[in-house]
């Protein structure tokens, strides 16, 4: 398992298409701009390529788990081997304390190209996420073009 770093010595963030559950992924460079990190927070995969000398490391993940709580820190785990039915009672568990933030927190087993969720919502896939903010953007576009129209018109000679 391997606990999520902080994203405190980051400076590019971005959206991509998880290449393993074809989730939304998040990408990040760290502060040199020498290392590119790719993280799935649903299905646990991570990729990280040194611009150094062109290496690219690899982890296939089995899911993710993220415990949101009221008072403390948070959990984020990705899984890089598949879970016993054991650990995943554990985790049920923890998910169950009353400090818990129930909207925010997940728990997600990727096994044979498929999500499961175990707690939580089904994540939404990397195509719906871009077709989401396409049209977002044509809204936000059509309402510019309006308020230009308004802004035009004030200026009309009587």
């Amino acid at each position: 398992m391997i606990n999520k770093q902080s994203y405190s010595d980051s400076t590019v963030f971005f959206n991509i298409n998880c290449p393993q559950c074809n989730s939304i992924a998040k990408g990040y460079d760290d502060i040199t701009g020498n290392i590119e990190t790719i993280e799935c927070p649903i299905c646990g995969y991570r990729q990280i390529s040194d611009k150094r000398d062109n290496s690219v490391t690899t982890f296939y993940g089995y899911g993710a788990i993220r415990i949101e709580y009221v008072n403390r820190p948070f959990i984020n785990v990705f899984f890089e081997e598949e879970l016993t039915d054991k650990e995943i009672n554990e985790y049920l568990d923890m998910l169950n304390d009353i400090y818990v933030i129930k909207e925010s927190s997940y728990f997600y087993i990727y096994k044979n190209n498929e999500i499961k969720v175990l707690f939580g919502v089904q994540p939404q896939s990397f195509d719906k996420y871009v077709e989401q903010h396409i049209e977002e953007i044509e809204y936000a576009n059509l309402l510019a073009s309006y308020r230009n129209m308004s802004e035009e018109s004030d200026f009309e000679d009587f």
